[in-house]
């Protein structure tokens, strides 16, 4: 598959994405990268967790590097918690999300570099052989299952960061929640 065919096809999926995520009931944006302005990208915002915490979602396709690669990456990073200003809790939860990220089944919890934006990300393989049809309900039960995971431990990471837990209570959180997966 050419660059170009590979780039049609990516923005075919987002399209079709788009829909999908529209027909569940989600405000989506499109929008072209700042950076890199033939990436598109899709934002739509959703709540989850116990406290139905607001997270803002981002899904979009990295770039194709090379001739003729049949591979895909699409990318949905969630970010649900832009407030830690506490500086003795950014070292508390550098360890936090270390630890959850252990027992987290699917993607992972990243920091910025600042530490002061918590999101999740997650990372989707396209492959040669796969099709709109039969990679479009595929990605976007993905898409969900990383809305899901990230719901899920966004009150007992929120409840940690302010401060209504402590360390160990929110490790005995984490590992309730994957027990229960086990």
């Amino acid at each position: 598959m050419t660059t170009n065919e590979m780039y049609i096809l990516k923005a075919a999926l987002l399209a079709q994405l788009e829909i999908n995520l529209t027909e569940l009931g989600y405000d989506v944006n499109k929008e072209k990268s700042e950076v890199n302005g033939d990436v598109e990208i899709l934002s739509y915002e959703f709540t989850g967790g116990l406290n139905n915490d607001n997270m803002l979602a981002t899904t979009y396709f990295l770039p194709t590097v090379e001739e003729n690669d049949d591979t895909a990456y699409l990318v949905q990073s969630i970010t649900y918690r832009t407030d830690i200003e506490d500086e003795t809790m950014k070292g508390q939860l550098l360890q936090a999300i270390s630890v959850l990220n252990f027992y987290v089944p699917y993607g992972s919890f990243v920091m910025d570099p600042g530490l002061e934006v918590i999101s999740f990300r997650n990372v989707i393989h396209f492959y040669e052989g796969l099709n709109i049809e039969s990679f479009a309900p595929y990605m976007t039960k993905e898409i969900g299952s990383g809305m899901a995971v990230a719901g899920l431990y966004a009150a007992a990471l929120n409840a940690f960061i302010d401060k209504t837990i402590n360390f160990e209570e929110f490790l005995d959180i984490v590992l309730a929640y994957s027990e229960k997966k086990a």
